[in-house]
Order: structure tokens, then sequence, then C-alpha cells
């Protein structure tokens, strides 16, 4: 949806002033105009070649898993994905483009958003690597290294590969064993070298026009130099930060052509020359998509599907598979708030999120297409979805009537609404395809991805406390990769309850086995454990709370809670005892009886400043309801008391607390739509928690929500929304597009 193309707007559009600032409008304007009319054309004509390139790549996808298109269709397909991009998220609008040639083939939108994630991964893995090869060149090894290191890169990747194998192992199904066991066949493994080969050769031509301007700018740079150079342009413009890599690209160009002596007007030249060039060439070959194509039906017994090695219909249905690949996708990445320093900031970016916008693509063109809305167990769950988001609409044109533009508003709240709504679908698609085990699937891939990550983080400071040095970036408070100690006891209080709402299941299918069931238990105080850790104090609370909850719905859960909360009483102790090791050995080998002995965790424990917090958040309250006082219906408009804060708090702030925040910025109406959905929903659980699991998560999954939110502001938190989807969709099968192709082979009439 509209979300990243207008969300980071801003940023894109902030980073071309910044690079003109630098570089001087009438100096880049000048370098522009020196560029000759054969180059320019010598650029279109690669770009135009790469293009296609590109095309072929998709076909070839498409042929790898068995839908047998002419390499003509795929190839308009995809110029009218790049077309459709310039126009909204590059995501979505590949999505809507293909879309819109292949749905008369009987290509679902589930299966050209999963294609496009798997074509985007080959795309970026790519594109790192020559980046990481060029910056090693031009920055030496330490400095990569360097970098990397605060990336964490290297413990996401593994703890993304364990935590998968882990979940396998744990609920593996007869459909995933399927899959699994044709995904390292040797056919397979060459069909993606094929891609990535192909990959690097549209890389090398997109490298290669970058080469020549910049050479054309300012000769006598070597070409490996400018090569390299080249590599991490381009990598960082394909970064979803910015419209299509505008503002990432120049500055970026300044940054690492300076390096080698460029001055920034010559730079700045070059990255837009190549933006332009690459809009220009997309232009030129839309006519090529718009010709149409003469269908005739020329075989009854034969299908577009063919017996792919990957993926053979019969056997597997693709359009499954896509929907299980995107929403496992989000399922693991959702704990991963990836922070990458880029010119002197910060970056933050969610690896869930692309997937979560492919999902929300993918059900928004399945209702469109089917002229049908998303069916949820609350009756007009859709049309409070639609009310809350038109008050938020007019929230943000009250904050800008009042104070302007503010950025937060605009990318943090209004766009961030389509990605929470992404998360829903991922949820949604999920339990609405696969029922009951999908959504299972689901919960246990989120239990054993926060299970890894508290052991990886144990891990690491456990080895830092035994005198090895890492390269490892070790945050202070202990809050995985969330970037926020309180968003990540959050995110292991929902695994909390779906540990334990699931635990008879579980336990039955144990079977008394004493060394696993000793680990399932291990796994609830691993969880405990994290959030003592944590160090938030609403953790502990809701924590309280959600024991007493539990033990009050589900009294058979009471020996999982004792025997979770000895586990982590134990883990606690054998940490506290790693910590001090050197001073327990001192302690007992000292014959003086007045050593006093001091325990601490300190490079596990979260660091605590209570008293300011508390100070700053009772100070919030008040000015959220002298703010509120002031516009009773419709509030003082969003963004107005985060805009206004500074002036109070010296910097920014949010309202620590979700009913405050929507009662100041968004008014009482606002609170009556959101008080009203959810107590539908929460009422929902209560009326059937004791028949389906589903309504006890749910159940659960309110209050922590309700009591978590009275102290923080966690109504945009991912994991929320992602297992309210899965909770709350109807456990149906989608309604299948119909495939007119499925017994028919299909001839072209080509008048290319």
């Amino acid at each position: 949806m509209p979300y990243r193309k207008y969300g980071i707007c801003l940023l894109s559009i902030l980073l071309c002033l910044l690079a003109f600032y630098t570089s001087g409008v009438g100096n880049v304007i000048d370098h522009i105009k020196s560029i000759n009319i054969p180059l320019i054309i010598l650029l279109l004509l690669f770009l135009t070649v790469n293009l296609f390139v590109v095309s072929y790549r998709f076909w070839l996808i498409l042929s790898d898993f068995g839908i047998n298109i002419p390499w003509v269709i795929a190839a308009k397909a995809n110029i009218a994905g790049h077309v459709a991009s310039l126009f909204t998220i590059s995501l979505f609008g590949q999505i809507l483009g293909r879309q819109l040639l292949l749905k008369k083939f009987g290509v679902p939108a589930s299966i050209i958003a999963s294609l496009l994630a798997y074509e985007r991964m080959v795309m970026a893995a790519v594109a790192l690597l020559l980046c990481v090869m060029g910056a090693i060149y031009l920055l030496g090894i330490n400095a990569v290294t360097n970098f990397i290191s605060q990336t964490s890169i290297f413990e996401i990747f593994f703890i993304v590969i364990i935590s998968t194998i882990f979940s396998f192992c744990i609920g593996k199904s007869k459909f995933e064993r399927k899959l699994f066991s044709k995904l390292f066949k040797t056919n397979n493994i060459i069909n993606v070298l094929k891609v990535t080969l192909i990959s690097f050769l549209g890389q090398f031509i997109i490298l290669l026009v970058y080469v020549l301007v910049i050479n054309q700018m300012h000769q006598g740079i070597n070409f490996y130099v400018l090569f390299c150079s080249a590599a991490i342009i381009s990598f960082s413009a394909a970064l979803p930060i910015s419209i299509n890599g505008w503002g990432v690209r120049e500055v970026t160009s300044i940054y690492v052509l300076g390096i080698s002596g460029v001055d920034p007007a010559n730079a700045v030249a070059a990255s837009i020359i190549v933006g332009i060039c690459s809009t220009i060439a997309i232009a030129i070959a839309y006519p090529f998509a718009l010709k149409r194509e003469e269908i005739k039906t020329i075989d009854e017994d034969k299908h577009c599907y063919g017996d792919s090695v990957f993926l053979s219909r019969p056997e597997i249905d693709l359009e499954k598979l896509c929907i299980w690949f995107l929403t496992m996708s989000v399922a693991t990445g959702i704990f991963f708030q990836a922070h990458v320093p880029l010119f002197e900031q910060i970056i933050n970016i969610n690896l869930a999120d692309p997937f979560a916008i492919l999902a929300l693509s993918v059900l928004v063109l399945h209702s469109l297409q089917n002229k049908t809305w998303p069916k949820w167990k609350i009756d007009k769950f859709n049309f409070y979805l639609t009310a809350f988001f038109s008050f938020l609409l007019i929230s943000f044109i009250n904050g800008f009537i009042n104070i302007g533009l503010s950025q937060w508003a605009l990318t943090g709240r209004v766009f961030g609404w389509f990605v929470l709504m992404g998360y829903l679908s991922s949820g949604y698609l999920m339990a609405a395809t696969f029922g009951v085990f999908g959504r299972r699937r689901l919960f246990e891939t989120l239990v054993c991805t926060s299970f890894i990550v508290i052991v990886v983080q144990l891990c690491l400071r456990v080895v830092q406390d035994l005198g090895v040095e890492l390269d490892a970036h070790i945050t202070p408070n202990f809050q995985g990769y969330s970037g926020n100690r309180n968003a990540f006891a959050f995110q292991l209080l929902i695994c909390f309850i779906l540990f334990v709402s699931y635990h008879r299941t579980y336990l039955n299918k144990l079977g008394g086995n004493i060394k696993k069931t000793l680990c399932y238990y291990c796994i609830g105080g691993v969880l405990i454990t994290g959030v003592y850790l944590s160090g938030s104090r609403a953790g502990y609370i809701v924590l309280l709370l959600l024991t007493i909850s539990v033990l009050r719905l589900n009294s058979s859960a009471i020996y999982v809670l004792f025997k979770s909360y000895f586990m982590a009483f134990m883990i606690v102790i054998l940490l506290l005892i790693i910590a001090n090791i050197d001073l327990l050995m001192g302690y007992f080998s000292t014959t003086n009886s007045n050593v006093e002995l001091e325990l601490g965790m300190v490079n596990y424990f979260s660091e605590r400043n209570a008293e300011s917090s508390d100070t700053e958040r009772l100070s919030g309250y008040v000015q959220a309801i002298k703010l509120w006082m002031s516009n009773p219906i419709f509030g003082a408009g969003l963004g107005v008391f985060f805009e206004t804060s500074e002036k109070i708090f010296d910097y920014p702030v949010v309202v620590h607390n979700t009913f405050l925040w929507m009662l100041s910025e968004m008014g009482v109406l606002t609170v009556v739509i959101v008080m009203s959905i959810t107590y539908k929903v929460f009422m929902h659980g209560w009326r059937s928690y004791k028949k389906k699991l589903a309504s006890l998560v749910l159940l659960l999954l309110i209050i922590s929500f309700a009591f978590f939110s009275l102290v923080h502001e966690i109504f945009y938190q991912r994991i929320f929304w992602f297992i309210l989807g899965a909770v709350l969709a109807h456990s149906h099968m989608l309604k299948r597009n119909t495939f007119p192709l499925e017994n028919k082979q299909i001839a072209f009439d080509n008048k290319i």
C-alpha cells in the first residue's frame, strides 16, 4: 500500500535537499547539462537490456515453480510491475502490475507475491555480496567488519536458521516434510544458481551504467575503484528506506565517490542521471507491455502448471506454499529490528515488514478480484478498522492545521497503520488457508524464535563474562533485537500466552517422555527469564496478571506454570553464579570472615532509572489530559503532543499510555471506537475460551494489551496485530481464484 512511498517520502526529499545543499544546485545542473547525447543513448540501451534481462529472470522463476507461461508474457508482466512501482510502493507496485497481466492465466496474487519475495532475496544477496567486496576494496576489511558487527547480521542469520529448524522439529507436518524433502534436490539448487547468475548479470549492467556516468563526470579514476563505488551506491539505493532510491543514492554518492576525490556536484549529478535514465528506460519499454496477445486454446489435456521439479502441483499446492512462505517469514522476522548506521544516523528496518506488506497486497488484491471482504469472527470488524483509519486521517488533518506536517504522525502513525494491517493480513492468510494447523504453526514459530533469541543473547553475555572478546554488538539492556526492552518484554509476554494456552496439546503429544517434557518446561522458563532480565516493570506486572488469569481460566496449567517458574528460577541462579564466579571463588577460598559478598548480574540485567522514568511518565499524563480538555471531541491533532513535548521535556516524547495518547490527539470519538471493538473482541474470547484454544489466546492477548498499554504506548506493536489476525480469522479455505487454464494449454499469437 502507499505506506512506503509516502511514509518515507520526507526522508527522500530531505536527503535530496541535503545532497543539493552540499553540492550546490547550480553546480549539479551544470554537470547534468555537460552529459553528451551519445552517452545518454548508450545508458538507455544498457538499462533497456537490463530490463529484459530481469524479465527473463522472472520468466525463469515462473518456470522453476511450474508456471509455464511464454517469455513474452512474463516480460510484459515484469515491465508492468516496474511501471506500477513508479507510482506506489515498489513491492505493491510490482505485485499489482504483474497481477494485472497474469490473473487471466490463473496465477493468484499470493503466488506472485511469494515469487517476488524470493526474487528480491536473491537480488539482495547478490547486491550485498558486491557491496561488501567493494567496501573491503575501498575502506579495508576492518571498517567493513566493524559495520557488520553493529548490524548484528550474522547473529540474526544464525537465529533465523536455528529457530526455523527448531520449529520444524517441534511441529513439522506432512505438508512441510514434503516441502523440505524437495527443497534441497539437485535440480532446485541448479535453478537457484541460474537465478543468481542472471541477477549478477543484471547487477553488473547497472554498475556499468554507474561507471560510465561517473567516468564522464570525473575522468582518471581507476576502473576497479569506480566499480566498487558503484556497488556500494547501488546497494544503498536498493534499501527500503526511500522512494525508488532517491535521496539515499545521492547522499551515498557524495560520501563514497568523495573517497576517490570526486566533488559533491559531480557525484550528485551522476546519481540523478542514473535515476532519470532508469525511469525513461521503463517508460520506453511500457508500450511493449501494453500490446495485447491473442489467446487460443489448442489442447484440453494439458495445463499451464507444468511438472516442476521443485513443486509438482498434484503433491503440493503452489498457492498454499506461497501463503505458508509469506506468513512464516513474518513469524520469524518479526523479532528483528535491524539498526543500520547510515550517514551518522540509525535507520531501523524490521525484517518482517516487507513480507507483511506483501501479505497485505495479497489480501487486498484477493478481495478486489473476488469482490468480498475478509471474513472475521467478529461482526463488523472490517467496519471498525475502516472507522478507526478514518478518524486517524481526520486527526492527521487536524494536526496538520495546528502544527504543520509532522513526520512522526505521517510516517509512524498514518502510514504505519498500513504496516499493522500487513501483520493482521499475515495472520489472517495463514489461519484462513490452513485452519487450526496453520494457526498452531505460526504460534510454534513465534515461541521457538523468541526462545532462540533469548538463548543466543544469554550465551553472548556468558561468553563475554568469561573473558572472551566478541565482535557481537551487545546492548546495555536485555532487549533482544527489538531495539527497546519494553517492546521485547511485550513480545515475550505474547509468546508466553501462546506457550501456556497450548500446553495440553504438546504435553499430550510428548506422551510422558521425560527428556522432551523437561525441554518443554525449559522453553517456558526461558521466556519468563527473558521478561525478568528485560527489567520492564510493566512486563513483571502483566506477567503476574497473566499467571493469575491462566490459573483462573485454565486450572490444568498450574503444573506447567509451576515448573516453568521453577526452571526460570534455576536459570537466574545459574546466571548469577556465572556472573560472579571470580567473586565466589575468592569468597570461599579466603579465611577472612569479614569479606563481604556482593552479587550482581550487570551484564545480563537491563539498566533502569525508575525515578526519572516515572517523573516523565506522570508529567506526560498531565500534559495529555490538558491537551484533551482543550479539544475533547476530535483531539488536538495527530502528532501535536509529540511535536510540542520538546518544549516541556527538552526532547520529544510520546504519551506512555495508549488510552491517553488517543484521547489527547484523536479525541473521545476515536476512543469510543477502540473501546467498542476491544469489548467485542474480549467478549468473543470470554464466551468460547473453554472450548477453543484460539479464544483463550485472544482473551489473554486482550488482557496483556489492556494492562501493558496503561504505562506504555503499544498500539503499534506488530506482534499484537499478527496474533489478532490469526485468532480472529475464520478457519476456512480462502476462496480460490479460478484456474481457467488448469486443464488447457495456451497458444499465443505474438504480433511483435
